[in-house]
């Protein structure tokens, strides 16, 4: 069995290795940090509701973050690990061919697993509606073209918005639960562009009105009220473009843009409260920066920014979880969580190549992925006990964790 994961971040490309057993990938987990690690029991799971092999070939742009899990394996089952204390219920994607996936609920132990298949095939990460009643993911369509699909939490209801997309990670769903935001290309447009829609796939609109720009990682502000997001802007002096960070009202009016430099400036993203956008820049001064929501008080963070926009900020806005760009020399990396006004940070896993690192909603957990020895596993992090929880164990490549609101 063979794992390769490609991830293209502006043109570069990573590979995990194979072979590495989990204690060589991981020595300070138990030892070094005073890390528990727990690996859950195996056993039996509900049969699955759909079964079918699928492949397709992945569109890839030079500025969206495509993953793609290949490996060679058969029909494997989910599992019912040991008996624990359960907080939460986690969603994740679990793959089921070339470039396929089914969906997975567990609880907070890796306990009570649920699948979801869909046909078409999924293909895109699971975004859960703050109420936590709704799944939006991205479907296959046909060769290079996919569709937005949502169901509700026991995959009910299912259905899907007719929107010929490309593959795109980014979309959410908004504070209210009442409209949709994505990044993609449509049409006949050969560029990125952010566009937004009513729940119900109706209103379909591109942001800002006026005119449709290029426009990458758009989030939402905590109030619903604003979208923020990265665009191309040109340097009348030089003529060069680079990505600044920008906001503009829901309403497609009032497009503020709040960062002016030569670098890259990318994945924007707003504190819980609003107050401040954390974003990752490109370039000789690149790093982790921090500036108030109307773009005053720029402040350096980090210079250990990862290139693909793997980080997570804590519920309560004063910290962040970020996977480091650095490889150590046993061939890893490590998860910090850096506090956001000290500028301190701590080292609180190790992975051969973690990645969607994500908190829990009272920011007690953290969810990620790693492989082990070949295929991507689900851990969770608890950060008071300091416990490690593996959460899946199987032949599978098991990605993109997310809690679900309680």
């Amino acid at each position: 069995m063979n794992s390769v994961i490609l991830t293209r971040s502006f043109g570069r490309i990573d590979k995990w290795a194979n072979g590495q057993n989990y204690k060589a990938a991981n020595p300070q987990i138990g030892e070094k940090m005073n890390t528990k690690v727990t690996k859950n029991s195996e056993g039996p799971r509900k049969k699955k509701m759909v079964i079918r092999e699928n492949s397709c070939k992945i569109w890839r742009s030079v500025s969206a973050i495509l993953i793609v899990f290949l490996y060679a394996s058969g029909c494997e089952q989910a599992t019912q690990p040991a008996v624990g204390t359960s907080r939460y219920q986690i969603y994740y994607m679990t793959r089921t061919g070339e470039f396929t996936f089914d969906l997975v609920r567990m609880d907070s132990e890796g306990r009570q697993k649920k699948i979801f298949s869909d046909s078409p095939p999924i293909v895109g990460p699971p975004v859960v509606s703050p109420d936590g009643n709704k799944l939006l993911y991205l479907a296959m369509k046909g060769e290079h073209q996919y569709d937005f699909h949502m169901m509700g939490a026991d995959g009910d209801n299912p259905r899907f918005f007719n929107i010929p997309t490309l593959w795109t990670p980014d979309y959410a769903i908004s504070p209210d639960g009442t409209q949709i935001l994505l990044s993609t290309i449509l049409g006949d447009r050969i560029s990125f562009s952010t566009y937004l829609m009513d729940i119900d796939g109706s209103n379909f609109r591109c942001l800002p009105r006026a005119e449709c720009i290029e426009s990458f990682w758009p989030r939402f502000s905590p109030d619903g009220t604003k979208v923020i997001f990265a665009s191309r802007y040109r340097d009348e002096n030089t003529s060069l473009s680079n990505l600044e960070i920008a906001t503009v009202n829901i309403d497609g009016t009032n497009v503020q843009r709040l960062t002016t430099n030569s670098d890259d400036d990318r994945y924007p993203r707003y504190t819980p409260t609003g107050e401040k956008i954390v974003f990752e820049r490109s370039g000789s001064a690149g790093g982790y920066y921090s500036m108030n929501a109307d773009g005053s008080n720029e402040t350096f963070l980090m210079d250990d920014a990862n290139d693909y926009g793997d980080y997570a900020l804590s519920p309560d806005g004063t910290s962040m979880a970020y996977v480091s760009v650095h490889i150590d020399a046993e061939g890893g990396r490590r998860i910090y969580l850096l506090d956001l006004e000290s500028g301190n940070r701590r080292a609180i896993a190790k992975g051969e190549m973690p990645l969607n690192v994500t908190f829990s909603q009272d920011g007690s957990e953290l969810l990620f992925v790693t492989p082990i020895t070949d295929n991507p596993d689900v851990f969770k992090f608890v950060l008071e006990t300091g416990e490690l929880v593996r959460l899946t164990n199987d032949d599978r490549s098991n990605i993109y964790p997310v809690y679900r609101p309680d």
